[in-house]
């Protein structure tokens, strides 16, 4: 039988979209093949087993998020200000665009802690912590005398909590406001871009 590279990536569009929705443990070849429109036997051949197919999503998504926020954050030209802009809009817009994205994560990572964490997620280790804008982070909580309040892990971790948290909670986020509607909820996101930026700046002293 012939590759068809069309076919191919149909295919890992499903395997994406399924695993995304369902998590490994749930997830069936019969499953994804059906969502792609193609026999059962065209998975098996093309991506051999469901493992297989797995870590090739899971790698390329993360692979992905890395090289994205890699590139701002080793950025040595762009200052702090700028970088909190670049980090919070590209961290929304991806997961805007991969909705299921954040509770595939946080469902493989209490189903198969050390295989996800120390496997999948090897290409964001030391991402943060060893990057220019951590060093700017440091100097900056240092030049105005913010080491008593904040730290450069906790902004860190602020940035990433309030970009995801959204998309994990989202059914309780409209709960709270008493409102069921998806077009507000893409509408609060996508407001969010900014005002998340705006909150962690004014944390860090920064207009």
């Amino acid at each position: 039988m012939e590759r068809n590279l069309l076919t191919e990536e149909k295919i890992k569009r499903s395997a994406r979209d399924v695993f995304y929705r369902k998590g490994y443990a749930a997830t069936r070849i019969s499953d994804i093949a059906i969502n792609a429109g193609v026999n059962r036997s065209l998975v098996n051949y093309y991506f051999r087993s469901k493992q297989a197919l797995f870590e090739i999503i899971m790698k390329e998504s993360i692979a992905m998020l890395s090289k994205m926020i890699k590139t701002i954050i080793n950025d040595e030209q762009t200052n702090i200000e700028n970088k909190i802009d670049m980090i919070v809009t590209n961290y929304s817009t991806f997961l805007d665009n991969n909705k299921e994205f954040p509770s595939f994560i946080l469902r493989e990572i209490q189903t198969n802690p050390d295989k996800t964490l120390g496997y999948y997620f090897d290409s964001l280790k030391g991402g943060f912590s060893d990057s220019t804008f951590y060093r700017q982070l440091e100097e900056h909580i240092e030049k105005q005398s913010l080491r008593d309040s904040i730290s450069a892990d906790h902004v860190i971790i602020n940035i990433v909590s309030i970009c995801i948290y959204p998309f994990l909670g989202d059914k309780l986020m409209m709960k709270l406001i008493n409102r069921d509607d998806t077009l507000l909820f893409d509408s609060l996101i996508e407001e969010r871009k900014y005002l998340n930026a705006f909150w962690i700046k004014k944390t860090l002293n920064l207009s």
